[in-house]
């Protein structure tokens, strides 16, 4: 959908929508609630990393991660004080209102400009966000840049339209990569899911064992946010998600609270991967293909929701067996994983071909740091301009 209209206005439809059915409050309608907070929530991922420099990139995620994680905390102290399925309806479509106010704040994303030849729009927010960072820029110069990067994008697209063949399926790094970060955000929607439904089987208070599910992700954000800044990005997602393998087997021991131990630290964990992993789709897939392909993608991995609640079920014969599901599906993600290139210090794709070509001069066993930063190269006017 983005490919044709703004990026505001799926994100602002999807507002809207989450808000909609929050008040009618429909059980049959939750999946499709669920899909659309999917999409509300990677629009703002979305944006914000098309608006912001590559070397702070991972610290916008992590700030937006982190108030997802703040309303959680909230959230069992608002479901305690409501008492009602209806109250908790109502305050929950008034937070979808507030999110509304976006909308006059958060700017159009300048590589969404340049790719409809809207260049005149683009120069403006940059020079906008120049501005208030303190910085002095000369608009027929940007705007000049924008242009010759427009049309390089362009040509590129006509080149690539001349086949009519899917993107996915012409592809084939393209297509991998897709292939398994829609892998990865399966066994996050696994394992983040199958460890919120299983509340109900560990000892204890429900309010209070969500609480303490939700506040272990502050730490586990601020960790990741550190090390996919620090150390990069597939390698910390991958031991990431294997260490939620072998964390998964805690329970087998069948000691007093192994299974409340398991739940807190692989939730920890997977909450900082998913940040990661959205990190990874928007910096693998090209411009022009980018909302389509993490839509794509995490479309499938809502599908893998439906069977969820079954997971959390399989209880009643071993209070083990769902941690054995999750740990098994993250280990096996965590080493696919390892066949993603690295993307720290890296810029943005702009055209399919760009992105074909990400990460060619990588070999397996690479771990890229911060501290490994590529030296800027003498280049042409309009690859200053990193998009």
């Amino acid at each position: 959908m983005t490919k044709r209209t703004m990026t505001r206005q799926p994100l602002r439809n999807s507002i809207l929508f989450v808000t909609k059915l929050t008040i009618q409050v429909f059980f049959s309608h939750s999946k499709t609630l669920e899909v659309s907070l999917v999409h509300q929530y990677m629009g703002f991922c979305l944006i914000i990393t098309e608006i912001v420099a590559p070397d702070v990139r991972a610290h916008m995620n992590g700030v937006i991660n982190c108030s997802w994680t703040f309303g959680l905390c909230f959230l069992p102290l608002v479901a305690y004080l409501s008492r009602s399925w209806v109250i908790l309806g109502i305050v929950s479509a008034g937070c979808g209102f507030c999110i509304l106010l976006y909308w006059f704040f958060l700017p159009e994303s300048p590589s969404w400009f340049v790719s409809q030849g809207r260049y005149e729009d683009a120069a403006n927010v940059m020079m906008k966000i120049a501005e208030t960072n303190g910085k002095t820029l000369d608009h027929s110069n940007i705007l000049q840049q924008l242009q010759t990067l427009g049309d390089k994008i362009k040509q590129t697209k006509e080149q690539e339209k001349k086949d009519t063949t899917s993107p996915l399926l012409k592809y084939p790094r393209l297509r991998k990569h897709f292939i398994i970060l829609s892998i990865c955000w399966t066994a996050f929607y696994v394992a983040y899911s199958g460890l919120t439904y299983n509340i109900r089987n560990l000892y204890g208070n429900e309010f209070l064992n969500f609480f303490l599910l939700s506040v272990v992700e502050v730490p586990g954000n601020l960790t990741f946010w550190f090390l996919m800044d620090r150390y990069g990005r597939r390698w910390s997602a991958s031991l990431g998600f294997i260490l939620i393998g072998i964390i998964c087997l805690i329970p087998l021991l069948n000691f007093n609270s192994s299974d409340i131990i398991a739940s807190m630290l692989a939730k920890f964990l997977i909450s900082g991967i998913f940040m990661i992993t959205d990190q990874q789709g928007s910096e693998l897939f090209p411009t022009v293909f980018r909302t389509f392909g993490i839509g794509t993608g995490k479309t499938i991995a809502t599908a893998a929701t439906l069977f969820i609640p079954y997971i959390a079920m399989l209880s009643q014969y071993g209070r083990a067996l769902p941690f054995l599901i999750i740990g098994l599906t993250s280990f096996i993600t965590g080493v696919l994983g390892t066949f993603l290139p690295e993307t720290l210090n890296e810029n943005l794709p702009q055209t399919v071909t760009d992105a074909e070509e990400f990460g060619r001069d990588q070999t397996y066993l690479s771990w890229i740091k911060k501290s490994d930063k590529k030296p800027e190269k003498e280049k042409p006017p309009v690859d200053s301009i990193r998009l």
